[in-house]
């Protein structure tokens, strides 16, 4: 690598080192006392005066729930394999809910309860792409399993048998999506 080329690398994993850590409304202070380093040592990584060593590039990753591919900037290069999608079972859910509301009749409360819970949904799927690990993130998904739960099993709305069915196979599907956000949750605690 030549010269111009290094520091091309150090100043681009230093600018995403820095967005991730603002991404997580952490400050250099924070992430050093986790990570047990000095503050400067953040401060110089995230300048590219400096570079971490591979493991703490790993223990980087791990401590912001993220790939090596992406503190390294590299995460558009595939390699040959192929990204896990963290939000599948959201946009199953979704999925099912947005085909039920079209394809059945319902009543007026039941049109309005079914978009209230799709926008709810959607709501997620945005907070998925948006934020790695946040309070409002795992108390929209409870809101949302015991929405889509309450309207499958209460007849509250006047739902039919299908349309129940459907807000139970979703809640469902979001229960799956918290056990495994639940579970990087767990993972990320055990590495700090």
């Amino acid at each position: 690598m030549l010269n111009g080329d290094s520091y091309m690398f150090n100043n681009n994993f230093g600018m995403n080192l820095k967005e991730i850590r603002k991404r997580h409304h952490l400050t250099q202070q924070d992430v050093a006392k986790k990570i047990h380093v000095s503050r400067k040592t953040i401060s110089s990584w995230e300048t590219g005066r400096n570079l971490p060593d591979i493991k703490m590039v790993s223990a980087l990753a791990n401590f912001y729930a993220t790939s090596v591919d992406e503190l390294l900037g590299t995460e558009h290069c595939n390699y040959g394999k192929s990204k896990p999608v963290r939000s599948v079972f959201t946009i199953i859910a979704l999925t099912i809910l947005i085909t039920g509301r079209l394809t059945f009749l319902m009543t007026n409360s039941a049109i309005i309860a079914m978009d209230i819970l799709i926008f709810c949904v959607f709501g997620l799927l945005v907070l998925d792409r948006k934020t790695v690990l946040k309070k409002t993130k795992l108390i929209g998904l409870l809101m949302c399993i015991c929405f889509s739960l309450s309207m499958g099993l209460f007849d509250a709305f006047s739902l039919g048998f299908s349309l129940r069915l459907i807000c139970i196979i979703s809640a469902v599907m979001l229960f799956f999506k918290l056990i495994l956000y639940l579970k990087l949750i767990e993972s990320i605690k055990s590495n700090i």
